[in-house]
């Protein structure tokens, strides 16, 4: 007589959780996104308000990718296989 193995519970409530902080994500991008809209329709100048915006952004998004890079060095090599072809990039910073 086959025998099933139980799931685990905790894989429902780890997914769960990533949901929700995806959710909290998406949340404050758009709160973000509205932030910036405000600020840009109260600004004098909306231009130079939008480059600000823009450059702090991007110093945001080169912190976080900086973080990444530290704390998964191993990430620089991704393996990857498609229909196919199958191989392994490395990326070289």
């Amino acid at each position: 007589m086959p025998t099933r193995k139980k799931a685990d519970k905790g894989q429902g409530r780890k997914k769960a959780a990533r949901g929700k902080e995806e959710r909290k994500f998406k949340a404050a991008m758009l709160a973000l996104e509205k932030a910036a809209q405000e600020w840009m329709l109260a600004a004098k100048d909306p231009c130079s308000a939008g480059v600000k915006m823009a450059q702090e952004i991007r110093k945001l998004a080169e912190r976080i990718e900086s973080e990444v890079e530290s704390a998964t060095p191993s990430a620089t090599e991704a393996a990857y296989s498609g229909y196919d072809i199958i191989g392994v990039g490395v990326s070289i910073s």
